[in-house]
């Protein structure tokens, strides 16, 4: 039974000295429902665990002027697929306010792109008819255009590192570790992730994450469900349907994550294993 405390927090059952407060739930879904079933005895149906209030992701409508952030430290992620999600390469630019602003550049691949709208209602044609997403010729995805655009951020921003998910990308860290770019793993595990996602919510909550409207971006933030532990802390994301994609928001919360950090430029050659690494 929860246990009431004077004022707007509130004990609730499984947030481990935790007090959920209004404001707290106003902002996160999962703490929301918690507040609505144990202090206002109003039970929400909700089979899912959204990330962070969509509304509140709105806030972060923010034009983001990618000329005027030229010059500023850049940090991207790139999360790569083959042909049922999306690819996608973020940028992250941290102020000086603890605030980030992001871009992404999508990925997918020609030919299933009307079968990917039909199956999501999303508008994918509509989207590459706008620029906001590339498609690659055949059914999957061309992963030397993901590498071109990489080479030609770096040429265009002042950038950090480049975080990658090795799970398929180890031939492509390799080749731009040859022309000297500063390539890092960031495998999508808990002892990552979780940091990666407190950071990210944080920054959301706090009004501190301007996005652009980016619809692509969105509509991935809107599919991003979150796994929690027993602690109520974000351990990793993952999707409800085959064909929901949520690579943006797991691509951002990487580049959030480490631009967050500041960490100087570190390539995979100062890793102890880097033999093994790129013989993988």
């Amino acid at each position: 039974m929860a246990q009431r405390q004077p004022g707007p927090e509130v004990w609730l059952p499984g947030h481990q000295g935790h007090a959920a407060s209004r404001s707290e739930a106003a902002d996160k879904p999962a703490d929301r429902e918690d507040f609505c079933c144990y202090n206002l005895n109003q039970w929400i149906d909700a089979a899912s665990s959204p990330f962070v209030s969509m509304e509140v992701y709105d806030e972060g409508n923010v034009p983001v002027d990618l000329d005027a952030l030229a010059c500023r430290p850049c940090w991207l992620a790139v999360d790569l697929s083959s042909n049922t999600d999306l690819s996608v390469v973020t940028a992250a630019w941290p102020d000086d306010d603890g605030g980030y602003d992001v871009h992404p550049w999508f990925f997918v691949p020609r030919a299933n792109l009307r079968e990917r709208e039909n199956k999501t209602n999303a508008p994918y044609v509509q989207w590459e008819r706008d620029g906001l997403i590339t498609a690659t010729d055949g059914n999957v995805i061309d992963f030397d255009k993901v590498q071109a655009t990489i080479e030609n951020l770096c040429g265009r921003f002042n950038v950090q590192e480049i975080a990658f998910d090795p799970y398929m990308a180890r031939m492509m860290q390799a080749r731009l570790l040859e022309k000297g770019l500063p390539v890092v793993d960031f495998r999508q595990v808990p002892s990552l992730m979780m940091p990666a996602l407190s950071e990210l919510e944080r920054a959301i909550i706090a009004r501190r994450f301007r996005h652009g409207a980016h619809p692509v971006l969105r509509f991935c933030f809107a599919n991003a469900e979150v796994e929690r532990n027993k602690q109520q802390h974000a351990v990793r994301f993952h999707k409800s349907k085959r064909w929901l994609s949520i690579d943006g928001a797991v691509a951002t919360a990487m580049a959030v994550s480490r631009a967050s950090t500041g960490e100087s430029t570190r390539s995979l050659y100062d890793l102890p294993n880097a033999v093994e690494l790129l013989s993988w």
